[in-house]
């Protein structure tokens, strides 16, 4: 995977955590943006960055906890969106933790293996083939999520647009195709 793959994944899995930024980490993001080439997910961080950057930080906290933690719509827990019967969503769930052991990670967060910035993590230092079987599984569920962030007009729908694009299989593929040409 190239490094230009491993720092977007990083940076989303970073800017989707609680608390979403500090003063100190969103200097460090801006580094890491300065690196990325000019595009539209770059183009979608930059914003989310402006916000952070022209938002209290209190006020930060409290849009992330309304736009994840008291919005169903809008979890981060991907397959919430995407299967409504609890066995369908077990055995989902279950097969994503196969994805995590079949690359020799062990979850050890109290998170299920379906919050998106484990997910982001995951696939910046998973191997391609478990990366891209990992998004392909849980993209349906961004795109849910998208659309519960844009019902409820959150500051973060920028991250997750940013997330879509990132994810799909042409940006995947390219980004692993440019590692291997620089070999």
């Amino acid at each position: 995977m190239s490094d230009t793959s491993i720092a977007v994944y990083q940076l989303l899995s970073g800017l989707l955590e609680y608390p979403p930024a500090s003063p100190v980490n969103v200097s460090l993001y801006q580094e890491a943006l300065s690196q990325l080439p000019e595009d539209e997910i770059k183009s979608l961080l930059l914003k989310h960055m402006e916000y952070l950057t022209t938002t209290e930080e209190h006020q930060v906290a409290m849009d992330y906890v309304t736009s994840f933690d008291f919005n169903e719509k809008c979890s981060l827990s991907l397959t919430s969106h995407i299967c409504h019967e609890e066995r369908q969503r077990g055995g989902m769930l279950a097969e994503l933790k196969q994805l995590y052991s079949q690359a020799g990670f062990e979850l050890v967060s109290q998170e299920l293996p379906d919050y998106l910035p484990m997910v982001l993590e995951f696939v910046s230092v998973s191997n391609s083939e478990l990366g891209l079987t990992m998004l392909e599984t849980v993209r349906p569920g961004m795109m849910q999520l998208l659309e519960g962030m844009k019902e409820y007009n959150s500051p973060y729908s920028s991250l997750i647009q940013a997330c879509i694009l990132a994810t799909t299989p042409e940006f995947y593929l390219l980004q692993s195709q440019e590692e291997y040409a620089h070999e």
